[in-house]
């Protein structure tokens, strides 16, 4: 996603590096955290999701009044009926896309998962360029194509692993456990 700057890296920059890494590790953490809590209580993906919602929107508060709370709230808000639907129609795709996110969680492991995001936003990223007819920089080509090159490797060790398992596969024994197969005593 940061090949898709077009400007230069500035110490504001770095600091949205460091945010947008900070986020990725909060996000795979909170998967892993959300798929054992799913596992482990009584809690259904419904209830785990509004309480995940309320904790996030407690901790977020402060900062966002903070960064741009003053702000927003010192200019007048246009209560048009578009501008509400447009708000309401956010809010209903969020949900739907959190809700799809807890069903997709319940069903596959928090690698495979995050898995499935890395190509939510890959294709994101292209639909992007391609929608507002920006160029792609040799940058952007090299990361999108090494995304999509680690999807490809994955998706491989995945297929050799479910191949193995399919034929029976065993990993081969150690030295001992030949050994006692041969009859030899280990001391």
């Amino acid at each position: 996603m940061l090949a898709c700057l077009k400007s230069q890296i500035t110490s504001n920059s770095l600091m949205g590096i460091s945010c947008a890494l900070l986020s990725t590790l909060i996000f795979v953490l909170q998967n892993i955290y959300n798929k054992t809590l799913l596992k482990t209580t009584e809690l259904d993906k419904i209830n785990l999701l509004f309480y995940s919602s309320i904790t996030s929107f407690v901790f977020m508060i402060p900062i966002w009044w903070f960064s741009e709370g003053a702000r927003v709230t010192s200019v007048p808000i246009n209560y048009s009926l578009p501008t509400i639907l447009w708000y309401a129609t956010n809010g209903i795709v969020h949900f739907l896309q959190n809700w799809t996110a807890f069903t997709v969680l319940v069903q596959v492991t928090p690698v495979t998962y995050s898995i499935a995001s890395l190509i939510k936003r890959i294709v994101v990223i292209i639909f992007t360029l391609i929608w507002f007819g920006d160029p792609i920089a040799i940058t952007q080509g090299f990361g999108i194509t090494l995304a999509c090159y680690g999807l490809y490797l994955y998706q491989s060790a995945m297929n050799l692993d479910s191949v193995d398992n399919t034929i029976g596969l065993q990993t081969p024994p150690t030295y001992d456990a030949r050994a006692r197969h041969h009859g030899h005593k280990i001391s």
